[in-house]
């Protein structure tokens, strides 16, 4: 997959139990520039290993290739894509 992979996240929260989820998504642009959704997930907790674990559960599917990961500076995130995507440089959005 060609660049820029974008990873993200979205915050929901239930009012009537305060329990927050995220949900981890990541886009991709085809060869033809077109956005595809490469993964979404969703976790109670946006920490280091969520990021970890979904980063590899897209490698697993056969991801390969990044060249750019585009996202915010959370701590975690770039700790798990420098782990997961090597030689792939980050920048961010």
């Amino acid at each position: 997959m060609p660049l820029p992979a974008r990873c993200g996240r979205q915050t929901a929260e239930d009012p009537a139990d305060g329990l927050h989820v995220h949900a981890l998504i990541a886009v991709g642009v085809n060869a033809d520039g077109h956005r595809e959704i490469l993964g979404l997930d969703v976790a109670t907790a946006e920490d280091g290993a969520g990021w970890l674990a979904f980063l590899r559960s897209l490698i697993a599917r056969g991801l390969s290739g990044v060249q750019l990961v585009i996202s915010d500076a959370h701590t975690g995130l770039v700790n798990a894509i420098g782990a997961t995507l090597p030689g792939a440089s980050w920048q961010r959005c």
